[in-house]
């Protein structure tokens, strides 16, 4: 179900999955009399540098010879290979254009800090961590639907009412 579908539906809770650059188009659509908890895993600006490729439509993707590294360092070779297949070009507002935003504010939120991740140094995921009511590392890459799914399940379960 998409998340306009979901906000309409009038079910109870919805639990927002939000990764990496990607995450700001979910949190902006958070509010309303719908209830909303929020898991972030690895969103932070990015730290690729030269792996990134940006076209001149203004979208952006990663150099498929780096991703694996950036991404999927944690995985089996098999899944990083079919993962860096999946891989599609973004548009450059994901990263640069402010959302506006704040849903810790006013919703439960989690952050899940990924310790092996090599696109987003740790560290700068823990900075900004310190918005959500609840941090949880995780001992993976930047990836773990990928790597460690079931970990992920757990935080997940926990984080949802």
């Amino acid at each position: 179900m998409e998340l306009r579908t979901a906000r309409g539906a009038g079910r109870g809770h919805a639990l927002i999955l939000s990764h990496s650059a990607t995450a700001s188009p979910p949190v902006m659509l958070l509010g309303g009399d719908e209830v909303f908890t929020d898991v972030s895993v690895a969103f932070a600006p990015s730290q690729l540098g030269d792996a990134l490729v940006i076209a001149e439509d203004g979208r952006f993707t990663v150099d498929p010879k780096a991703a694996t590294g950036c991404f999927y360092n944690e995985c089996t070779p098999e899944t990083a290979i079919d993962a860096v297949a999946q891989l599609r070009a973004t548009s450059l507002g994901c990263v640069t254009v402010p959302s506006g935003a704040e849903p810790w504010r006013g919703i439960p939120s989690t952050y899940v800090v990924c310790d092996r991740d090599n696109a987003i140094h740790p560290e700068m995921q823990r900075m900004m961590a310190q918005h959500a009511a609840h941090t949880v590392a995780i001992d993976t890459d930047h990836s773990p639907f990928m790597s460690t799914p079931a970990e992920l399940l757990v935080i997940l379960v926990a984080a949802a009412p």
